[in-house]
């Protein structure tokens, strides 16, 4: 087994009408801090769309899926984790340490 890191974590959501405020996570940001943009840095997305149609049939779950790529694109090289991470600096939700390994194998979030 690897050594075990420390990664600050960002929950994507799916949110198709904000006045509503109705929305389906879909997506998980993993990125480990102080490793001046060298270290670990990955993206999770649902394999299972189903929970996002039911919200909004219209969905355009093939762009969602390019989302994907296009993070994980831009989570490849320092300077582009940086441009990443000042685009969706206000519109990420960042999980809360505190809440870390509460309930979820392997020490993940319960967020």
């Amino acid at each position: 087994m690897g050594d075990r890191r420390q990664l600050e974590f960002f929950l994507l959501r799916y949110m198709p009408d904000a006045v509503k405020n109705e929305f389906v996570n879909i997506g998980l940001v993993m990125v480990e801090p102080g490793a001046n943009g060298a270290g670990f840095a990955d993206v999770r997305f649902t394999r299972d769309w189903r929970r996002v149609r039911c919200l909004d049939p219209q969905a355009d779950v093939d762009m969602l899926a390019a989302l994907e790529r296009e993070i994980r694109g831009q989570l490849a090289t320092t300077r582009e984790r940086e441009v990443f991470a000042a685009a969706v600096g206000g519109f990420v939700f960042k999980c809360d340490p505190a809440f870390a390994g509460e309930g979820m194998p392997g020490g993940g979030s319960s967020c």
